[in-house]
């Protein structure tokens, strides 16, 4: 299950696309699997929490956040990269990021 994805430009400057938040069967099991009354279910039991897991989108909320986060991310770096370009250009125009 992708709860997202992205595109991502290249030196030849076409966007490739790649996705943000995937999360497959194993991953799920994988967490599952630390858990110790995991142990105790039978495997329909397994089979069937990881198919509700999957089905319930449990993982869009994660994938909108860690979007956001990346804009927010890339808002700041490039807050920063124009307040030092203005800053060494002495203009002490400041960039806010809202």
């Amino acid at each position: 299950m992708c709860a997202g994805s992205s595109a991502t430009g290249s030196k030849s400057g076409s966007l490739q696309s790649d996705p943000a938040l995937c999360f497959t069967e194993d991953d799920i099991r994988q967490k599952f699997a630390v858990e110790k009354r995991w142990g105790e279910l039978s495997e329909d039991g397994r089979r069937e929490a990881i198919q509700s897991l999957l089905d319930a989108g449990e993982y869009e909320h994660a994938g909108t956040v860690a979007n956001d986060a990346i804009a927010e991310a890339v808002a700041r770096y490039l807050d920063d990269a124009f307040f030092e370009k203005d800053k060494a250009a002495g203009s002490g125009h400041i960039h806010m990021v809202g």
